[in-house]
């Protein structure tokens, strides 16, 4: 059973899990590893179980003899078509290793009975920072704290075409969620995070939480990801996507994190207790030097349920903390294309010193700079980034925005979105070029009007030339269209 250990807790509230396990002995060559659906247990029955896979790729041998020996650095294991039940907490999985499901309707991790398990923990001791670990193609549920935890500065990993159902989960060590993660590199792609609740003072639930470890630098890339109803009722913080410099180590080490959000969806993430509930956003804390986090979030929705007025809540957040005079803490968010719909003024959120939300015992002694920019295309409800939001095609103060914005529903493509109403000032109402992606967060291409949509989602559009002989000044007539 993966053992975690509470390290500190972060603004966003999130508890770090510390994984430390012994290196196994033996070599052999890279393997393809198949595995069976069923239980999932050390059985030595003559078939190859999931538990056993992980266990002969740390080992570099064949420890197990149901299955073949790995040799940690290019192994795949091969998920079934089926549901994989887990009786047992998984070994943590220390080296390189692919695991590949057949789909996310097809290849299903579960508890035991409808019970829970302790997710997927990945690197920890004695993993390194050359190895590289891929998930794909498969839904995880039933899960007893977060579903993936990263623990170690693995060279990359890659989370694509995943469905992290959270109905029925249950706090570990206060916390529970989708993806908690500390690598040099970070991939997530098409990923679907929903359904968390709870409550209770001192809990947390996470959609995305990246954390830099020891000092490393992460370089983070997410696209078409949603997460959608996290909801925390007298919680410590409730949070979409996240990032944190300095508080993994409990040191405040001095790390730098580049994120890039894009083609994302967050919806209903809601906390009523006085803890933090950011749908997008981070913290650089540092202690003898300096943290920078850059974040650009591009063609993004990001729709509030409501956010209390009281302590660090926002759709777009930052906060950041430096100990010592001479220590710098700066965070830069730049958006582009992204609908921030939000309530009592906080659709974007600083906190200049974010001191009381790490439970410092002092104020910041250092600089914190903390910068909100535009690329163009942003649509806001309210006035809060209005200082900030000022290129041309940006539009604050949109105090309608939510009644032109459909419900989260299956629009097509992987995961749910948020569809813009006809005649929403999303469609056409962005910029194309630099860092738009050419399709949007369904697949679709862009542009399918004038210019590219704000928001996830590209609305198709059917042009009709003279149509029943109402023509518009340059003979044509347009009719918008929701697909």
């Amino acid at each position: 059973m993966v053992k975690k250990t509470n390290i500190i807790t972060l603004l966003v509230g999130i508890v770090v899990g510390a994984v430390f396990f012994v290196l196994g002995t033996g070599k052999s060559s890279a393997a393809t590893i198949n595995v069976v659906a069923g239980s999932v247990a050390n059985a030595q029955d003559g078939q190859c179980r999931l538990y056993e896979a992980i266990q002969n790729i740390n080992d570099h041998a064949q420890t197990s003899p149901d299955c073949p020996a790995g040799d940690g650095n290019n192994d795949t294991i091969n998920l079934p078509a089926g549901t994989i039940t887990l009786v047992n907490d998984l070994p943590n999985i220390e080296r390189s290793v692919k695991i590949q499901g057949q789909g996310r309707s097809q290849t299903i991790l579960e508890g035991d009975n409808g019970g829970q398990f302790n997710g997927l923990s990945l690197g920890g001791t004695p993993a390194n920072d050359n190895d590289e670990i891929s998930v794909k193609d498969l839904t995880i549920r039933s899960i007893h704290g977060i579903a993936f935890v990263v623990s170690s500065n693995l060279k990359s990993i890659l989370f694509e075409n995943i469905d992290i159902d959270g109905n029925g989960a249950s706090f570990d060590n206060g916390t529970m969620g989708g993806i908690q993660a500390a690598a040099q590199n970070i991939n997530i792609n098409n990923v679907y995070i929903h359904g968390f609740s709870g409550s209770g003072s001192g809990n947390n639930i996470i959609g995305v939480n990246l954390l830099t470890l020891g000092g490393n630098n992460i370089t983070a890339n997410i696209s078409n990801i949603t997460v959608s109803n996290l909801i925390g009722s007298d919680t410590s913080s409730v949070c979409g996507i996240t990032v944190a410099t300095g508080v993994a180590d409990g040191l405040l080490t001095p790390a730098n994190i580049n994120i890039t959000v894009n083609n994302a969806t967050v919806d209903n993430i809601q906390n009523n207790g006085v803890g933090p509930n950011v749908y997008i956003g981070g913290i650089a804390a540092v202690n003898g030097g300096s943290s920078v986090v850059n974040m650009n979030v591009y063609n993004t929705t990001l729709r509030s349920e409501g956010l209390g007025s009281d302590g660090f809540k926002g759709v777009l957040g930052a906060a950041a903390y430096s100990v010592g005079q001479g220590d710098t803490a700066t965070i830069n968010i730049n958006t582009k294309n992204t609908i921030s719909e939000g309530s009592s003024g906080k659709s974007c959120s600083i906190i200049q010193d974010g001191a009381e939300f790490l439970g410092a015992p002092s104020p910041s002694g250092g600089t914190n700079n903390i910068t909100f920019t535009s690329s163009g295309g942003n649509i806001v409800s309210d006035n809060s980034c209005s200082g900030s939001f000022t290129q041309a095609t940006d539009k604050n103060n949109i105090a309608n925005l939510k009644d032109s914005l459909n419900d989260l529903a299956n629009n097509g493509g992987s995961n749910p979105t948020i569809l813009p109403k006809a005649g929403s000032l999303a469609i056409d109402g962005g910029v194309c070029g630099q860092n738009v992606l050419n399709t949007d967060a369904r697949g679709i291409s862009r542009p399918q009007g004038v210019t590219c949509d704000s928001g996830a989602v590209e609305v198709q559009q059917a042009a009709l030339v003279s149509a029943n002989g109402l023509t518009s000044a340059n003979g044509t007539s347009k009719i918008y269209l929701d697909i």
